[in-house]
C-alpha cells in the first residue's frame, strides 16, 4: 500500500530504469490493441513501450519499483488489466496501473530484509498513517496488545 501511496503522490513523475537488455513481450492481438492506444498511459507511469509489430511490444523502460526479474510478468498482467478496463475512465485506469505495479514490487512473504530496509518501512507506514488497509481491502497491520502476547505465550 505505500508503495501504492508513493506511485500516486509521484504520478507522472516517476523514477524509470532504462533496460540494458529490452524485454520483448508477445501478447494477444486484443492485448497489444489494449498496450497501442494506451501508450502515452503507459509512459506517464514509467514504462516506455515500442511497436515490435505482429503482436509484440519492446519495454525499453521500466519504473524503478519494478524488480527486473519480473518486468514481463508485471506488463503483461498490465496488458490484460487495459484490455479489461478498456472502458473505464482514465482515473480507475491509473489506479489499477499502480496496483499492479506496487503489488508485484512489493515486499513478499520470505523475502529477506536489511534492518535498514524495516527502518525505512516502520517510517513509511507512520508516514502515511491513515493507511490500514492495501490497494486490495486486506489490513497492512493489526494491533497486538501486552494480554494477546501474553496469552500467546501461555503467560
Amino acid at each position: 500500500r505505500i508503495m501504492y501511496e508513493k506511485l500516486v503522490e509521484r504520478r507522472g513523475e516517476h523514477q524509470v530504469q532504462l533496460l540494458l537488455s529490452p524485454v520483448q513481450i508477445q501478447l494477444s492481438m486484443e492485448e497489444y490493441t489494449a498496450v497501442l492506444d494506451n501508450l502515452e498511459l503507459l509512459k506517464q507511469a514509467g514504462f516506455l513501450v515500442e511497436d515490435f509489430g505482429q503482436g509484440t511490444v519492446v519495454l525499453r523502460e521500466v519504473p524503478s519499483v519494478v524488480e527486473q526479474l519480473d518486468i514481463e510478468n508485471v506488463f503483461l498482467e498490465i496488458a490484460q488489466n487495459l484490455l479489461d478496463n478498456l472502458k473505464r475512465v482514465t482515473f480507475a485506469k491509473w489506479e489499477w496501473l499502480y496496483q499492479s505495479i506496487a503489488g508485484r514490487s512489493a515486499i513478499k512473504g520470505g523475502d529477506i530484509s536489511t534492518n535498514s530496509e524495516l527502518e525505512e518501512l516502520v517510517k513509511d507506514i507512520y508516514r502515511f498513517d491513515l493507511i490500514k488497509y492495501c490497494p486490495h481491502g486486506r489490513p497492512i497491520m493489526v494491533q497486538v496488545n501486552q494480554k494477546d502476547i501474553e496469552d500467546h505465550f501461555g503467560r
